[in-house]
C-alpha cells in the first residue's frame, strides 16, 4: 500500500500548493549506503532520486549527499556536524538514511553509526528547532528510543521498519513516496 506524504512535504518544501510558509531554512542530509541497488532504481526511487528531487526545491548549499564508498562512519559524522553548524534558530533539518540498519544504529563502510551518537551530534551542534529523521532500513524504529522528550529540539522520526523487525529482500519503498511527493 502506498501512502502519499505530500501534505508533510508541503510544510517545508517551497511549492505553489503549500499554504504554509517554509521555515527560514531547510537543511537536508542524505546518506545512501546501498550499492546493491540498480543505478536506474536509485535515480528514480532511491537516494539519488530523493537528492535530485530536493535540488528542485532547495539550493545545493543546503543539501549534503553521501553515497556508497563515501559512507564511512567518520565521513558521515564530519559532514553531518559541518551541516549542523550552519543552522540557525527556526531552521528545519531533514536527515535521510537509506541502506542497512542494525538494532543500535546505521551500517557504514567501516562499522556502525550508533543512534545515540547521531542524536548526540544533533543535540550538541544543531541550532535549529525541528529535526525529521527518515530512516529507510532495518530496525529504523529503534532510533525513537534515543530521542528525548525534554530536548529543546522537536523531533519527528519516520521509520520504514519497527524496532524489532528486519526487512525482507524487498527494496525499501519509503523514499519512493518521498520522491513522488517532491516531483
Amino acid at each position: 500500500q502506498r501512502i502519499s506524504i505530500e501534505p508533510i512535504f508541503s510544510l517545508f518544501v517551497r511549492n505553489t500548493h503549500s499554504t504554509m510558509a517554509p521555515p527560514p531554512k531547510t537543511w537536508v542530509f542524505i546518506v545512501g549506503h546501498c550499492e546493491e541497488w540498480e543505478d536506474e532504481e536509485r535515480s528514480i526511487i532511491g537516494d539519488r532520486g530523493l537528492y535530485y528531487a530536493f535540488l528542485r526545491h532547495l539550493p545545493d548549499s543546503q543539501i549534503v549527499y553521501i553515497k556508497d564508498k563515501e559512507c564511512t562512519r567518520s565521513n558521515c559524522q564530519e559532514k553531518f556536524r559541518k551541516l549542523l553548524e550552519k543552522s540557525q534558530g527556526g531552521d528545519l533539518l531533514l536527515f535521510y538514511y537509506g541502506g542497512h540498519g542494525l538494532e543500535k544504529g546505521l551500517v557504514t563502510i567501516n562499522g556502525k553509526w550508533l543512534y545515540k551518537e547521531l542524536v548526540n551530534l544533533v543535540e550538541k551542534h544543531y541550532r535549529g528547532e525541528k529535526v525529521w529523521f527518515l530512516l529507510d532500513c532495518c530496525y529504523s524504529g529503534s532510533l525513537s528510543n534515543h530521542l528525548s522528550d525534554s530536548s529543546r529540539i522537536s523531533y519527528l522520526s519516520l521509520a520504514s521498519q519497527v524496532a524489532h523487525w528486519a526487512a525482507s529482500d524487498y527494496y525499501w519503498s519509503m523514499v519512493e513516496c518521498m520522491v513522488t511527493a517532491l516531483l
